[in-house]
């Protein structure tokens, strides 16, 4: 799904997400959706943001904003499927940025990522959310990596 432009895999994928995690994402009381946002050069490599895709359509479902539209990856890092998880982390350390003023500032927050494999990007953007001022910060993902990925 990462090297294809493949919409509808992604909308089935978040349908699935919903009807097994909608209801504890309706108890976080979160205000927004973000996914985890791509650089713009592997966006025009790749012709799709999967994320971003599933992000949509979990934030339609739920009845929220996808409201990071604004938050975005500043450094095109390496990719992470190669890197040691201490790598991982190391790699995207001050890799995502948003304007001043985006509305941050005491809100929960429901970031979404296609797969998690070490925590490393969802570290990362809670981190950057929280010192935005974010009160609450949870991650949802459609697929967790296990064995050597890990």
């Amino acid at each position: 799904m990462k090297r294809q432009d493949n919409e509808l895999l992604a909308k089935n994928l978040a349908i699935l997400w919903h009807m097994r995690f909608g209801d504890w994402a309706n108890a976080l009381q979160v205000d927004g959706v973000i996914a985890v946002p791509m650089h713009w050069r592997r966006f025009f490599v790749r012709a799709v943001n999967s994320a971003d895709a599933i992000a949509a359509e979990i934030a339609h479902r739920l009845g929220l904003p996808q409201i990071g539209r604004t938050l975005r990856r500043v450094r095109n890092t390496a990719p992470q499927e190669n890197l040691s998880p201490f790598a991982r982390f190391r790699n995207l350390r001050n890799a995502f940025t948003f304007p001043k003023g985006t509305p941050f500032r005491n809100r929960r927050i429901l970031v979404i990522d296609d797969v998690l494999t070490t925590g490393a990007t969802a570290s990362e953007l809670a981190r950057v959310l929280k010192a935005a001022g974010a009160s609450f910060v949870a991650v949802g993902v459609v697929a967790r990596a296990q064995g050597h990925d890990r």
